[in-house]
């Protein structure tokens, strides 16, 4: 009877997201209720279109799914580490506890960490232009590496293996990785 209607624009660009995942109910739901994403799900990754699957997506996310070689592109790495990368899974903390996170870091700003419970987390040894973000006892549990043609975030647990899904920080953790 008024004749009115209502639109919400944005002014972001899509964002388009390949997700290597074995089935993860958090992240994809919290990825499938980003505004601008659009979240293709594949549980394996052939190593013969993964150049041009990497030219068509924005960001590359694997879930506990193993990367074939990186060469360029963006990416989230969650619970393993590609071949050719500079980080190197050495074993697993049991229990692990966060000892210390870098505030200024924009991939967790405003994520508060205190207390996260942890099952298990990966030990690291980390190579030449990584920089540690987040560190639970000796060793760093997310990691962020750019060297111009390659970005990655690295987190060394399992989401599955945390109480992080759970916690108002895993969307804002989501959403400042995607905008980094």
């Amino acid at each position: 009877a008024e004749n009115r209607a209502a639109s919400v624009l944005s002014d972001r660009a899509p964002i388009w997201i390949l997700l290597g995942s074995r089935g993860n109910y958090f992240l994809e739901n919290l990825l499938a209720g980003h505004p601008n994403a659009s979240v293709n799900v594949v549980n394996s990754i052939s190593p013969s279109s993964f150049e041009q699957q990497v030219r068509g997506n924005h960001i590359v996310i694997f879930d506990g799914v193993q990367p074939p070689p990186l060469g360029m592109g963006n990416f989230l790495l969650i619970n393993t580490t590609p071949p050719n990368f500079p980080i190197v899974a050495t074993g697993t903390a049991e229990s692990p506890t966060v000892v210390d996170w870098d505030t200024m870091d924009p991939i967790v700003r405003s994520v508060q960490l205190r207390d996260l419970q942890l099952r298990r987390a990966q030990v690291v040894d980390i190579g030449e232009g990584v920089k540690p973000v987040v560190y639970a006892n000796t060793s760093p549990i997310v990691s962020s590496l750019d060297n111009g043609r390659l970005r990655a975030v690295h987190i060394g647990f399992d989401l599955l293996d945390s109480d992080l899904p759970l916690r108002v920080a895993f969307p804002v953790l989501m959403e400042n990785i995607l905008e980094w």
